[in-house]
Parts: structure tokens; sequence; C-alpha cells
């Protein structure tokens, strides 16, 4: 018994490191298939939600004819960030766009109609619109003065599924990347722990540095926020290490927020929610020299507030 014993311990070595290898080999091989991957991505800043399925699609107003309320849609179970509502049908008549938290009290909700770029209450013609769902819980689209017509009015709400590749920067795939928190690409730098051939970074910390400095700027409704970094001296440079910024209802079309220094534009970005939004960099996104930097949020529009927050260092 003991001969037969040692004759398995033996040949159970070998197959344990071969079974190791495989494995070690597949993590090379994956992370080989996810840089070629990569090396066709977009490298701009994303100002991402996440990735969405397909979404949840109700009818509001089923071949109507009459003024009626229609069915409403729970948008708060799950959680919508936002919907597509579709029109069609009217001929003298008004769709509206409502919206609540109790089930019982009804308000008008703007939207952004797709194709115009223009916000309203309420439409008059067919078309595709917008709705930031944000804390409500109901939505509906009640018809009124009918007077011709069949209407129908459906939505489609989006399923936030992930956040993964969340307000990051990507590089190219041949230099060390960043998504989120995980390195790929360079070898391990101090305290960080390796997995695979995946670098997990645990100290990288940029609000946390040491000498950086938070500010905010929130102004009267429709007025750009702003900050202003003045020059830091000679050979020094600001390094933005995150920017965040809100609107407390749904902006103007055309709004953006925008870092520059005294050599032109840093970073631009569109905005067509009311936030908030954020972008962190890591390293830093890096100013000119001795160059002062001005970050701008846009005004809203009418009524609409509007904060941006910078957290910034200087080397």
């Amino acid at each position: 018994m003991k001969e037969w014993l040692d004759r398995i311990g033996k040949l159970a070595t070998p197959v344990l490191l071969a079974i190791i290898a495989l494995a070690v080999a597949q993590v090379a091989l994956n992370q080989s298939a996810l840089l070629d991957t990569m090396d066709g991505w977009d490298t701009a800043p994303v100002q991402s939600q996440g990735f969405w399925s397909g979404g949840t699609q109700h009818t509001f107003q089923s071949a109507a004819v009459t003024n009626t309320n229609g069915t409403a849609f729970n948008v708060g179970s799950p959680s919508y960030p936002s919907m597509g509502i579709q029109v069609e049908g009217i001929s003298g008549d008004t769709v509206s766009f409502q919206g609540t938290i109790d089930n019982s009290t009804w308000y008008a909700v703007e939207v952004v109609n797709m194709s115009t770029g223009a916000k309203t209450t309420s439409t008059t013609a067919d078309g595709v619109f917008r709705l930031p769902v944000g804390e409500l819980r109901f939505v509906r689209t009640p018809i009124s003065g009918y007077s011709a017509g069949t209407i129908t009015v459906k939505g489609n709400a989006p399923v936030e599924a992930a956040y993964a590749l969340e307000d990051t920067q990507l590089g190219a795939a041949t230099d060390p990347t960043y998504i989120g928190d995980v390195n790929f690409g360079e070898s391990l730098p101090a305290g960080t722990n390796n997995i695979g051939d995946v670098d997990i970074l645990t100290n990288v910390a940029p609000a946390g540095k040491a000498g950086s400095i938070n500010y905010v700027n929130e102004p009267a409704a429709n007025t750009a926020a702003q900050i202003v970094l003045a020059a830091p001296g000679s050979g020094v440079s600001h390094i933005i290490g995150l920017i965040s910024w809100s609107y407390d209802s749904l902006p103007d079309v055309g709004s953006t927020v925008i870092i520059e220094d005294e050599t032109g534009n840093l970073f631009k970005l569109d905005i067509d929610e009311s936030g908030p939004g954020f972008i962190p960099w890591n390293p830093g996104l890096k100013a000119a020299a001795n160059d002062a930097v001005t970050v701008t949020l846009a005004a809203g529009g009418s009524g609409i507030n509007g904060i941006v927050n910078l957290h910034t260092w200087s080397e």
C-alpha cells in the first residue's frame, strides 16, 4: 500500500504543476486579447452613465381617439435614468408629459424634442422626445383637446446594467492604461497587489494628495459657473485631478464644461443631463507651466442653477 501511495504522490505533483501552468497561460492569452481589442477604442474622455440594456418598452396611449390619461409607467422600479417617448397620430390634439412621486398629484415635466433640441411640456405634433426621469416614480402622457386622429404614444426606458468604464480616459494599449483603478500594461508600481497580469492600484488617491485644494462655484440661476486659478509661478503647473458638475434641471442644448489654460482648451465636454457628472484624471490633467487656468460650466438656461467643483494641485 505504501508503494502505491508513493507512486500516486509522485504523479500528483507534475499534474498539479501542469494545471497551474495552463491557468497562467490562459490569463496571459486573455490579457493579450483584451489589449488587442483596446487598440481600436476611442481614447477621448467618456462622460458615461454606465452600460445600458435594450430597455423596457411601455405603451402610454394605444390608438386613442378621445381625451384620456392613458396608462402610466412606473419608472421607479427598477430605477430608470431616462426614457424616450414617441408620439404618433396627432391631428390638432395635444399630448402632455406629466410626472409624479405619489401617483396621485401629477405635474408637467419637461422633455427635449430629439429632432430640434427644444424643451417642452406638451406637443401638438408627432415626434420623439427624451425625458430625464430623475426622482420621478410615475410618468404619463394625457391627451387633451382631442379633435381627430388615432394617437399612439410609446416609451422606451434603458435599464442601467453596469458601471465599468465610467468617466475614464483610456490611453493607447501599448502604454500603461488606467481603467478606473485597474492598470494594464506595465510592471507593478509600489504599493500594488498582483492578480495574474492585472495590477490593482491600492494607493493611488489624487483626492487625498498632499497640498491639493478643492474649489466650488455655485452662481445665480442661468449664470456660468466659473473657477479661475491664478498663474502658479515660473516652472510650476496647475494639475487637475477631478472635475464634477451638476444642473438642477435639464440644461439648454449646447451646454458645455471647459477647462482651459492660456494656450487654449485642455478639456471640453457637451453636457446634456442635469447631473451630477464627473471626470477624474490619473495622472492629473496638466496645464502649461505658469499658466492661469479657467474652468467654466456654461449657463444652463432660464431658471437653471449650475455648480462646478474642482480638485487641483500644482507641481
